[in-house]
C-alpha cells in the first residue's frame, strides 16, 4: 500500500508459479460508504495495483485462473497513506539539531538522517524509517529516498577485498592516483561493484589508475569522472578526441552549455567531488523515488520548458527519445535556470552517478528487500509506463529499478559510452535492478529514462 490520500494505491501480487499457468489478479474498490457486490465490475490490469484510493475505501481483490474459475478472495481496507511533516512540523513536536541547510531527523529506530530545510519528511509508518527507505517531498510534490552511507567506509582505504562474497567493507570511491587524504586536492574515482546473484552481494572491482599523470584515471573500461570523446581519453582531463560524443560543441556546448570539452571535463570532476565531499560530510544522500520525467519538446534541448519531476503517476520520456545530453542538462541544478533546484541553498541536482548506484545497491543487500537486487518484475508490457505504476517493482521505497525505462548514469565506459542501469519495458529483456549496460550517450530512444540524485551543500560558511 503506498501513495497519498486520493491516489493511494495497493498491490496485489502472487506467486510466480501461478503467473505463469496465466492466472491474474482480479480487483474492486469499494468508496468510503459503499456496499460490495460480488457481481459488480471487476478490473483487470497489467499492474494488478489499484488506484486512486483514500483513507476508508476497501478493496477486494481476488484470482482468475483465466477460465472463469476464481477463488482467494483478499479485502484490505485503507487505513493509512502517505503523509508528510514540514520542518516546523516536525520540530515543534521532536527536539532536534537544524541549521539553515538541514535538520536532523531521527526515527523510532533511532536512526538519523539529514533533511534539505526546504523540505518535508515522511510522517507516516511506511516512509519514515531510514532502514526501509526516508521518503522526502519538496514543495511541489516531487520525493526521493535518503541513502545512507557509513561514513568511515566512504573512501576505499586500502582494505583487501574478500572474494568468498561476506565482505561488508563497501566503500562508494578510492582517491584518484596523486591524490589523498594528505593532499591540497582531493580527487576520487569510481570503484565498481559487480553483483553476483549467488553469493547475494556486490563484489568490488576497484579501478586501476596508470601513473602516467595524476589526474588519469587510466583505463579504458568503466570509470568517472570521465569524458568520453571517442579517443583513448580515459579521464576527464581533455587529451584526445576523434571529434565523437563528448568531443562535439552540438553537444558540449549546443545542449549543455559548455565552451570546451575541457571545461566540460573540470565541471564533472568538480562536482563528482563535492558530491563526494558532501556524502562525507552527511553520511548519504537523496536519490529520486521515481525516474525522472520530462513530457514535452526535445530533450535533447536545454531550450525544453517543461520542468523536471520525480512524482508518481508522470510521463517518463519524450517522443523525441532520451539522449544523454538532455537528461544530463536537464537534471544539473547548477547549470540550468530551469531546473527546480536551480538557485536553491540547500542541495544539488544532478544525473545519478555509477557511485551513488552501486552505494543504492549495497544499502539495499543489508535489508529486508534485498532479493529486489536480483529480481525481474515490474512492467515489462512492451510500451513505458507512468512512473510507480507497478507496485511490485519497489525497493526500499525507491520505484522501476527493476522495469520500465533503462536509466542513464554519469558512469563513462570506453571512449564512446555512457553506461545505463537496470531493467526496461521490454517483455524478453532479463535485466534486474543491478544490471549494468553501456551505449553512445548521442544515441536516443524512448525506452531510456534517468533518475535524479540530490545531495546536501556544504553547513561550513
Amino acid at each position: 500500500m503506498y501513495g497519498s490520500n486520493g491516489d493511494g494505491r495497493v498491490y496485489f501480487g502472487m506467486m510466480p508459479e501461478y503467473e505463469k499457468q496465466g492466472y491474474y489478479v482480479q480487483y474492486q474498490i469499494v468508496k468510503q460508504g459503499g456496499t460490495f457486490n460480488e457481481n459488480g465490475t471487476w478490473t483487470k490490469d497489467a499492474t494488478s495495483t489499484a488506484k486512486g484510493l483514500s483513507v476508508g475505501d476497501t478493496v477486494y481483490g481476488r484470482i482468475n485462473d483465466g477460465n472463469g474459475n476464481i477463488s482467494y478472495y483478499k479485502v484490505v481496507t485503507v487505513t493509512e497513506l502517505e503523509t508528510f511533516e514540514t520542518y516546523e512540523e516536525y520540530s515543534a513536536r521532536v527536539s532536534t539539531t537544524a541549521t539553515d541547510i538541514y535538520y536532523i531527523y531521527t526515527d523510532e529506530n533511532g536512526d538519523t538522517a539529514y533533511v534539505p530545510k526546504d523540505f518535508s519528511v515522511g510522517a507516516t509508518s511506511s516512509i519514515n524509517k531510514v532502514s526501509t527507505g526516508l521518503v522526502v517531498q519538496d514543495a511541489n510534490g516531487n520525493q526521493y529516498v535518503w541513502v545512507p552511507v557509513d561514513k568511515d567506509s566512504i573512501v576505499y582505504n586500502g582494505t583487501k577485498v574478500k572474494t568468498d562474497g561476506t565482505d561488508t567493507y563497501k566503500p562508494m570511491v578510492q582517491y584518484q592516483a596523486g591524490y589523498s587524504e594528505t593532499t591540497q586536492e582531493q580527487y576520487f574515482e569510481l570503484i565498481r561493484y559487480e553483483y553476483n546473484k549467488n553469493l547475494n552481494v556486490g563484489s568490488r572491482i576497484a579501478s586501476v589508475s596508470s601513473g602516467i599523470a595524476s589526474h588519469l584515471l587510466g583505463t579504458s573500461s568503466y570509470r568517472e569522472p570521465s569524458l568520453v570523446t571517442g579517443a583513448a581519453n580515459y579521464s576527464w582531463v581533455f587529451q584526445a578526441s576523434n571529434n565523437q560524443n563528448d568531443a562535439l560543441s552540438k553537444y558540449y556546448q549546443d545542449i549543455c552549455g559548455f565552451s570546451s570539452a575541457t571545461e566540460f571535463g573540470q565541471y564533472m570532476n568538480d562536482q563528482y567531488t563535492n558530491m563526494i565531499e558532501s556524502v562525507k560530510e552527511y553520511g548519504g544522500f537523496y536519490i529520486g523515488r521515481f525516474e525522472t520525467s520530462l513530457t514535452t519538446g526535445t530533450v535533447g534541448s536545454k531550450l525544453n520548458t517543461t520542468a523536471m519531476d520525480s512524482r508518481t503517476g508522470t510521463e517518463t520520456s519524450s517522443n523525441y527519445g532520451n539522449l544523454w545530453y538532455g537528461m544530463y542538462n536537464k537534471q544539473d541544478s547548477n547549470r540550468n535556470t530551469r531546473n527546480p533546484y536551480y538557485g536553491s541553498t540547500t542541495v544539488v541536482s544532478s544525473m545519478i552517478w555509477g557511485s551513488q548506484y552501486d552505494a543504492m545497491l549495497n544499502w539495499a543487500l543489508q535489508g529486508n528487500e534485498a532479493e529486489m537486487v536480483y529480481k525481474r518484475t515490474g512492467n515489462h508490457s512492451g510500451s513505458p509506463a507512468k512512473t510507480g505504476a507497478y507496485g511490485v517493482d519497489v525497493m526500499n521505497n525507491i520505484f522501476d529499478l527493476s522495469a520500465n525505462l533503462l536509466e542513464w548514469t554519469q558512469e563513462a565506459y570506453s571512449p564512446y559510452s555512457r553506461v545505463f542501469r537496470g531493467g526496461y519495458f521490454n517483455a524478453t529483456f532479463a535485466g534486474v535492478a543491478s544490471s549494468r549496460n553501456s551505449n553512445s550517450p548521442t544515441y536516443a530512444n524512448y525506452y531510456y529514462g534517468s533518475r535524479l540524485t540530490l545531495y546536501l551543500r556544504s553547513s561550513e560558511p
